[in-house]
């Protein structure tokens, strides 16, 4: 073959194939292509919860078990923050704790619920004697006692719930009442021919929040105009009920019945706030 000729058809082919090339090129060609990117696995860290006296914990929610005093729990969790609940095992006492878990390493959570338990300790302690003080003062005089508008030894003045079992007062107090006077009010109260009332745990009361609202509700004007939404056919005569201390010292625990919000309140405050009265049915 002619050497020219063989040189024109090796620069064809080099022409040829030179967009093939490019093309290739511009796609990082078959090895060069990039592969899929794999996410990297969900960083979690682990909580270390420690109570000072033996209580039931809930991580999100979520319930945790036991812990002894002074012993520990602990849980695996997703970075950021979590709500840490710890009940005392009477139920009486209880701490609301935030913590935030910024490392794979190991997040230790101290609860100290003796604080708790000493503040409402303390608190009834000084009730009490507020209450013997002027029973002393005034000998001849009724005690002053916030009673509720209905006939004592009346079953049918006090509703159970069935699914807790839990027997309620039909009513509440009727009128203003700062944390201690809601507190011995229940303490106080004779109805049904039981004498064990008591203020409800928070939970107790998100219990009876009837969480169904119809368009209506929502169509109100004004917020003070919304009907309070409870369980049991139970007549309320504000939105706001007292339940126990919380996990803020000189702070209790408190429920809105219009809108279902719990919130802290300061013991000394009686704005719109009422007592409504618990106590166990099999008891």
């Amino acid at each position: 073959m002619p050497e020219g000729k063989l040189a024109g058809w090796a620069l064809a082919a080099v022409v040829a194939f030179t967009p093939l090339l490019l093309l290739a090129q511009s796609d990082d060609g078959p090895i060069l292509r990039p592969h899929k990117s794999v996410p990297p696995a969900a960083a979690t860290a682990t909580l270390l919860v420690m109570c000072d006296l033996s209580c039931n914990w809930s991580l999100d929610g979520e319930p945790k078990g036991r812990i002894e005093a002074g012993a520990s729990g602990k849980s695996k969790a997703g970075f950021g923050q979590h709500v840490v609940i710890a009940t005392t095992e009477d139920g009486l006492d209880r701490v609301l704790q935030i913590s935030e878990a910024r490392s794979s390493g190991q997040t230790v959570v101290i609860v100290e619920l003796k604080p708790i338990r000493s503040a409402r300790l303390a608190t009834q302690e000084k009730a009490t004697q507020d209450a013997d003080a002027k029973a002393k003062e005034n000998p001849r005089l009724e005690p002053e006692r916030l009673r509720p508008q209905q006939k004592e030894g009346i079953l049918d003045d006090t509703w159970t719930d069935p699914d807790t079992e839990l027997m309620w007062t039909k009513r509440d107090n009727g009128q203003n009442v700062d944390w201690n006077q809601a507190a011995e009010y229940c303490k106080d109260l004779r109805l049904g021919g039981y004498t064990s009332w008591r203020l409800p745990e928070i939970d107790e009361l998100r219990g009876i929040y009837d969480s169904r609202r119809s368009e209506q509700d929502w169509e109100k004007v004004s917020t003070s105009q919304f009907p309070y939404h409870v369980k049991g056919q139970i007549q309320l005569s504000a939105g706001w009920h007292w339940s126990t201390l919380g996990g803020v010292a000189g702070k209790a625990w408190n429920l809105d019945f219009r809108f279902g919000k719990a919130d802290f309140e300061t013991l000394d405050v009686s704005t719109n706030l009422r007592a409504l009265c618990v106590r166990p049915s099999r008891e």
